[in-house]
């Protein structure tokens, strides 16, 4: 182990000392011995909480946002709702901030881009929703297949 490297895993890329000594298939105290002896400084635990204040999950509602305070329709603190930046980097731009992102499943910590759909507006994702009401109450009667070209039950 060589001091540059890792600093490199340390300060660059982020990686803690665990994460350092299992890639480098070390012990933990191997990894500490090696980085005082370099003279690599050890991050301290309020680096560790930034790092972690990244990506979070919104406790009652499941939503999960991820910290990008430069991010030009971020909430005052700072956090964009991931289900919205999967959807930006699916159409290659910002979201207007009227236009609704919905998940298929209805599992708000879902965000694969497969389970989003895009509506131009509330009341857009308000009918879809009218739409899908009226076809779970027929459900017990027949089977209706998501149609993703239409973004409606057939």
């Amino acid at each position: 182990m060589d001091g540059w490297g890792l600093y490199e895993d340390h300060w660059r890329r982020g990686l803690d000392i665990e994460r350092i000594a299992r890639e480098r298939g070390v012990s933990t105290h191997a990894v500490v011995c090696w980085m005082n002896r370099h003279g690599v400084p050890i991050r301290g635990a309020s680096a560790v909480r930034a790092r972690t204040r990244r990506r979070t999950r919104h406790p009652g509602t499941g939503y999960v946002s991820h910290y990008v305070p430069d991010h030009p329709y971020t909430q005052t603190s700072g956090y964009v709702l991931e289900h919205r930046l999967v959807m930006e980097k699916k159409i290659g731009g910002y979201l207007d901030p009227s236009e609704v992102v919905h998940h298929i499943d209805q599992d708000v910590s879902n965000n694969s881009v497969e389970n989003l759909i895009l509506f131009e507006s509330i009341a857009e994702h308000t009918k879809h929703h009218l739409e899908l009401n009226r076809t779970t109450a027929l459900k017990p009667y027949s089977i209706h297949e998501w149609d993703k070209m239409q973004y409606q039950f057939e």
